[in-house]
């Protein structure tokens, strides 16, 4: 299926970073510990006209430039490897760390299959990301790789670039930086338009030290976490009968869905894309399941993440390397709300209320962090989100063009939605989901004829 053509490493370009560095897991870092490497693939159209060598060759330098700035990518995170509540896991960088860069060749026709929309089986994705390194252990450390990449050549049709990152490190936002600034720098040869006309200032934001924790967040976490031992061994046995399909909500579709919601709550100051993209989704999730007669009304939790960089104070910079959000859970009655004829209207409502009532107030989101410690929530039937269209991932050109498609891969054990801005419909969404054949073609109904119905009761209001 697949043939070697080379597998390296790659570190930061010599001379040009720091040459020691360790930072703190904070209050946003730590409950990602425990948790699946966040996986993903970008696929290019490109016919690979030049040399395999050259191309290889440009990848790495560029890879290298990139690892100047975002040289953490390249560290490790170092953890007790027994349970230990007065060693606490740090993110660590030593001039000379590298990534894995991995260069493999598909002999499979089947690059057009992969970039399409319609219902596909999971498993063939999974060849296309890599498996993080092997930890290493030193005086009962466990030092472990935070980034691997693979880049895999289908000839005469494309390129597909995967991620396997561990979400200790960095959200969506860093992470996304990381692989725009990449594709920039190979496409321009340099780093210096990433720049800017501010030259002194950093593509990645380090200081911790803005990371304020007056409430003691970060300690009542860690006192959580800390008595779980580490196990970077991750399930990655993938259920089996899955497929993955991509369903688009355009510009108008999300004009109609925030007409929607103005129209039953006319006093609402701002009905965003998220939330009513997010609303929708999750009500024919949930209704699809419920055809199924996969849950009842009872078991089934939702969780999104929302980006705290804007909502701290003061604010933190948006180019801060890290975890910067929290998980927002829905109440328990979140699920009946939904199962309405008019869900999404009622939960893009909870949604806005969500984030106003425990994210923007004074203090808020230190309080709601607390408030998490005490949450239970089910395991069995989970719904979270993954990426978001902010992040502008179809903006990552290598210089082969816009990206033809991008998938999360780490949403087929995560029980998650992925989000992502829309490659061809300006200001709409991509919405990626993994889900058994029969209940994805349930979802796919309902979704269809949900989005009948809002043309038919909003277009004219």
């Amino acid at each position: 299926m697949f043939t070697l053509i080379e597998q390296c490493r790659v570190a930061a370009k010599p001379g040009t970073t720091v040459l020691e560095k360790s930072l703190p897991l904070t209050s946003f870092d730590l409950p990602w510990l425990h948790l699946h490497p966040v996986q993903r693939v970008i696929f290019y159209e490109h016919s690979h006209p030049e040399a395999a060598q050259c191309f290889i060759s440009k990848l790495k330098d560029s890879l290298s430039l990139t690892l100047k700035h975002f040289y953490m990518f390249a560290g490790h995170l170092v953890f007790s490897k027994t349970p230990n509540p007065t060693i606490k896991p740090k993110l660590h960088y030593v001039d000379g760390n590298s990534i894995s860069l991995i260069f493999m060749e598909s002999n499979q026709d089947n690059f057009d299959y992969l970039t399409s929309n319609y219902p596909r089986t999971a498993s063939e994705f999974h060849h296309l990301v890599p498996q993080l390194p092997t930890e290493s252990i030193i005086d009962d450390m466990v030092w472990a790789s935070l980034l691997a990449i693979q880049v895999t050549l289908f000839p005469g049709s494309g390129i597909c670039i995967g991620f396997t990152a561990l979400h200790e490190a960095a959200d969506g936002n860093t992470l996304t930086r990381f692989i725009r600034s990449w594709a920039s720098i190979t496409k321009l040869g340099s780093d210096v338009p990433l720049l800017g006309e501010k030259l002194d200032q950093p593509i990645c934001f380090y200081d911790r030290s803005v990371m304020k924790d007056p409430k003691g967040i970060e300690e009542l976490i860690w006192g959580t976490v800390s008595s779980r031992p580490f196990d970077m061994s991750r399930p990655k046995q993938l259920p089996p009968g899955l497929v993955r399909a991509t369903f688009i909500l355009d510009l108008n579709h999300i004009r109609l869905l925030k007409r929607c919601v103005s129209m039953e709550y006319p006093t609402l100051s701002h009905v965003s894309t998220f939330s009513v993209t997010l609303a929708f989704v999750w009500a024919s999730m949930f209704k699809a399941k419920m055809t199924m007669n996969e849950v009842s009304n009872a078991e089934v939790q939702f969780v999104f993440s929302a980006d705290c960089r804007p909502l701290l104070d003061p604010p933190i910079p948006d180019n801060y390397f890290g975890n910067c959000i929290v998980p927002v859970f829905f109440p328990k009655n979140f699920n009946q709300l939904l199962s309405k004829d008019d869900g999404f209207v009622i939960g893009a409502k909870v949604i806005g209320d969500l984030i106003e009532e425990n994210l923007r107030k004074k203090d808020g989101i230190s309080k709601y962090q607390k408030e998490l410690m005490s949450i239970e929530f089910s395991k069995d039937h989970f719904i979270g989100v993954a990426g978001s269209p902010k992040f502008a991932i179809y903006d990552a050109d290598f210089g082969w063009g816009k990206p033809k498609k991008t998938e999360v891969i780490s949403i087929d054990f995560a029980g998650a939605v992925f989000l992502s801005d829309s490659r061809d419909a300006k200001g709409g969404v991509e919405v990626g989901l993994c889900f058994p054949k029969i209940e994805m073609d349930a979802f796919a109904m309902i979704f269809a004829d949900g989005l009948k119905s809002v043309e038919n009761s909003c277009v004219n209001a």
